[in-house]
């Protein structure tokens, strides 16, 4: 890493940081570098199946509101089956052929779901917003030119 990426680092305040993404998200210049890892000489790893999992969950939490879209999205399918759901009780009330109470009621269940879906969603990502000005990332890095 260049002096100015570990100086960035360095004002960020410690711990809960994924700092393979978070050092991605100053868009610095980078390059790929590939190698192979020598074979472990000694003892096992300490990262155990724990420890990756709370990586991953702190890299979804810190770095993407893609599951609260996605939450959205699935409040409004099943909320589009419920809907489903009503249409076909009143076509079939008024066909002469009125379904049981099953069908309404499951009905009602899923238009109660999907909006329970959406709006918790919705409070997710304004809540994802407060934590990204909240945190100390930099929103942006100003590299200054050197004189020449």
């Amino acid at each position: 890493m260049s002096d100015r990426v570990v100086s960035i680092l360095r004002t960020l305040p410690a711990g809960g940081q994924v700092y393979r993404l978070l050092i991605a998200s100053f868009r610095f210049r980078s390059a790929t570098l590939r190698y192979e890892a020598a074979p472990r000489f000694a003892g096992e790893s300490k990262y155990d199946l724990r420890r990756m999992v709370n990586l991953s969950v702190e890299s979804l939490v810190g770095f993407t509101t893609k599951p609260l879209t996605l939450s959205i999205r699935l409040g409004l399918v099943i909320s589009a089956l419920a809907v489903a759901g009503f249409v076909y009780v009143v076509v079939t009330y008024f066909t002469g052929h009125p379904s049981e109470g099953w069908a309404s009621l499951l009905s009602t269940v899923l238009l109660m779901f999907g909006i329970l879906f959406v709006v918790l969603g919705v409070f997710g990502l304004y809540l994802g917003a407060v934590l990204r000005s909240v945190r100390a990332h930099p929103a942006y890095v100003v590299v200054e030119e050197e004189e020449r």
